[in-house]
């Protein structure tokens, strides 16, 4: 995830926070950080579209810069940026319905059987990321 967009004369540096990669490249939002890196592309890259955003970026290692989280000092990871992916997060809503209840049933007056009908409805809301 995108924490800071830093533009200079030349480049622009990314600090990203990073995340286990899933089978797809993908960043695997429900595992924890573990660790911040310095993603450098030569030109200007606009905060707007980076910021606060999930990315899957492709570099080479060009060793540790010193750096700070917070007043405390910390050692960035320094990647030169051959190409990003910008994963934009939507939630998604997954609703269950237990059809187990089918009208009235066959000792009521008429109409005899009705339709079944949905009860206990289950939805659950969990977040993905797509392009």
């Amino acid at each position: 995830k995108v924490i800071n967009v830093i533009n200079g004369k030349t480049d622009t540096l990314l600090e990203i926070a990073v995340l286990p990669l899933d089978s797809y490249a993908k960043p695997d939002i429900e595992a924890n950080y573990q660790g911040r890196l310095l993603a450098r592309q030569s030109g200007f890259l606009d905060p707007v579209n980076y910021r606060n955003h999930f990315v899957t970026i492709l570099g080479t290692i060009q060793g540790e810069q010193p750096g700070f989280i917070n007043k405390v000092p910390y050692n960035f990871l320094e990647v030169n940026m051959q190409g990003i992916q910008v994963w934009h997060l939507r939630e998604v809503v997954n609703t269950t319905y237990n059809l187990w209840d089918y009208g009235y049933g066959a000792f009521w007056p008429e109409p005899g059987w009705g339709a079944p009908y949905y009860t206990n409805a289950v939805s659950q809301v969990t977040p993905e990321l797509v392009k």
